[in-house]
């Protein structure tokens, strides 16, 4: 499908010779320029996915990948509403319009999207495994194989990318399930990353509207959702967000040999000039105190100081439940702990600090949370130490 849009694009150029740009119109316009002579009996979701670029990657979707977040669903929205030439779905704006308030952190909606779209039969390195070639600009049929082949695909995932909070309530409404073909949903069954299984459709009938699940550990929570279909079909798909506690220690067992505490300088920075105020730093670290599970001992023997290196806004935690930043990509949701990893024998990724702690150390992490003087931290790092 990429190479016809390429050459979708390539046929534009060649016409519009005067065109300084080419626009998402222009693309739609030049992939139904290609396929005006062709058969539409088999075209009959008026969705062609031709018409975008795929970058939400749905045409193996459920056979691939399988996982969808808040990012990804919003791209999958954009590509089928576009791909039907917007007669099918809403924008993403105003699907948004539907969301519970950014405000009410620990209420996340969940989207749906159950679809049928139609692709072209065209595969450009053989052709004869598909029903058209490509050649000066046109599509030709080269056998009796359907010119154009149908995906129906479940899409399923969290409309945050954050849920914060111990307790979070799961929405589902009417309006956020959105189902452009006739192989409707029959029953929809979901698990929040817990043992539970609750049953969201039934008979074609929304059930549950909100549900309620208590986490007892922050980190990434995948959802799984098993729907079956009209015609008898069943597929599984997988939803991800992030949870946070209300604060850092909401999770934090205590039994777990970790501790926080702050420091405050007691030299002061007196500054460069004469007359500047002096400032007394504050630091805050935590110590991850040597042991076992179960067995930690919260007495300092065999530190080792990590200090936290140049990080403007603070975008680095300690750990991850330390991070209540929603904004944030998975990609810069990483905290000092997930850096903190080796390689064992086997090429294996292991979390280091559980192996410092296995080993007889204490590991003490220094988080600079702002932007601070050289000589400040010097002080502070020199006193902890």
């Amino acid at each position: 499908m990429k190479k016809l849009l390429l050459g979708a694009y390539f046929l534009l150029i060649c016409i519009t010779l005067n065109a300084q740009m080419t626009t998402k119109v222009d693309i739609i316009q030049s992939v139904d320029n290609l396929i005006k002579p062709l058969n539409k009996t088999t075209f009959k979701t008026n969705i062609l996915y031709d018409r975008v670029y795929p970058i939400a990657k749905l045409t193996n979707f459920n056979n691939e990948a399988n996982e969808s977040t808040l990012t990804h669903f919003e791209q999958a929205l954009s590509e089928l509403y576009r791909a039907s030439k917007k007669s099918k779905f809403v924008s993403v704006d105003d699907f948004r319009e539907k969301y519970t308030s950014a405000v009410l952190k620990n209420s996340v909606d969940i989207g749906v999207i159950n679809t049928t779209f139609n692709q072209l039969n065209y595969n450009e390195k053989e052709n004869t495994k598909g029903a058209l070639k490509l050649s000066k600009g046109k599509l030709t049929p080269i056998n009796n194989k359907p010119l154009f082949l149908e995906n129906h695909i479940l899409v399923i995932s969290p409309l945050k990318k954050y849920g914060v909070g111990q307790e979070i309530t799961y929405n589902f409404k009417e309006a956020l399930l959105l189902q452009e073909t006739g192989n409707k949903i029959i029953t929809l069954t979901a698990s929040f990353d817990t043992r539970e299984t609750h049953t969201i459709i039934n008979n074609g009938k929304l059930l549950q509207q909100s549900i309620r699940i208590r986490y007892t550990a922050s980190g990434y929570k995948i959802l799984v959702f098993t729907a079956t279909f009209k015609d008898g079909t069943r597929k599984i798909t997988k939803g991800k967000l992030f949870v946070t506690g209300v604060n850092p220690n909401a999770f934090r067992n205590p039994d777990d040999g970790i501790e926080n505490d702050t420091i405050i300088a007691t030299e002061a920075f007196t500054g460069y000039e004469q007359g500047d105020v002096a400032i007394k730093g504050q630091l805050e670290y935590r110590i991850f105190y040597h042991g076992t599970v179960g067995n930690y001992e919260r007495i300092l023997k065999k530190p080792i100081v990590i200090i936290d290196g140049f990080d403007p806004g603070d975008k680095r935690k300690i750990q991850d439940v330390d991070n209540m930043d929603p904004d944030l990509s998975d990609e810069e949701h990483v905290s000092i702990e997930d850096l903190m990893t080796y390689k064992d024998n086997a090429g294996v990724k292991q979390p280091l600090i559980k192996k410092l702690r296995e080993e007889g150390y204490d590991v003490v992490i220094i988080n600079q949370h702002t932007m601070i003087f050289l000589q400040i931290k010097i002080l502070m790092a020199a006193q902890i130490i």
